[in-house]
């Protein structure tokens, strides 16, 4: 856990004392989650995506896009929550353009985002919306540099300021996988924290840099 910008990290789920903690150089993890009293009873906060994608349209002479639908849900293994699940819509829309891929991702999630209280968490949103964009530039075969912003989301409240979400990093294809290497301001890695522009309740702030690291398996027939 590190945060670029300050001597600051933001600890968020179950534990005793959630917020925003001052680090002290040689710290390790288990030493932030002491500062944060610790964990709760029910410090077991995984959350389970399944998703299913399908191949709409393919970019060809007579087609100058790409369009993919994806669909799935989220669970979430929190005790007592009425909230318990998500379910988000996507369309995946891109356009090769020699090395260049750029890209839109519109998304629809219900039950969206997380605000965690001691240790309970509910949802943000009943409904969410956002269209995140973004770019690939493969400047060798298998190595591209990737770039990805996410808007501020429209429904959050008005007193609720939150940053543009941003990504930079590089991803590489070997084998069947992609290992991809990412500085961001955005730690959401599932659907419905995505589509709010927040992550654990609290709004995007775009001096909170992280580093972050991605594994994607493909399968398939390859072209």
């Amino acid at each position: 856990m590190h945060c670029f910008a300050n001597d600051f990290v933001s600890v968020f789920g179950q534990v005793n004392a959630p917020g925003r903690l001052q680090y002290l150089d040689g710290d390790r993890l288990s030493d932030v989650i002491l500062l944060a009293g610790g964990f709760t009873g029910d410090a077991y906060l995984d959350t389970i995506e399944v998703a299913a994608k399908y191949v709409f349209l393919q970019q060809a002479a007579s087609m100058p896009v790409n369009v993919t639908f994806r669909g799935g849900a989220d669970w979430r293994t929190e005790r007592d929550l009425d909230d318990r699940s998500s379910l988000f819509a996507q369309a995946i829309l891109s356009r090769r353009m020699g090395k260049l891929e750029v890209f839109a991702l519109p998304t629809f999630a219900t039950n969206a985002g997380r605000a965690v209280s001691g240790d309970r968490s509910v949802a943000l949103f009943e409904h969410a919306f956002n269209v995140p964009v973004g770019a690939a530039y493969f400047f060798k075969p298998p190595v591209a540099i990737v770039a990805e912003l996410i808007p501020p989301n429209g429904d959050l409240p008005n007193n609720t300021h939150a940053d543009l979400g941003w990504a930079l990093g590089i991803k590489r294809a070997i084998g069947g996988h992609w290992f991809e290497i990412l500085l961001t301001n955005n730690q959401s890695t599932m659907a419905d924290q995505y589509v709010t522009s927040t992550y654990q309740g609290a709004p995007l702030d775009a001096g909170d840099v992280r580093l972050g690291f991605n594994i994607e398996r493909r399968f398939g027939r390859r072209k």
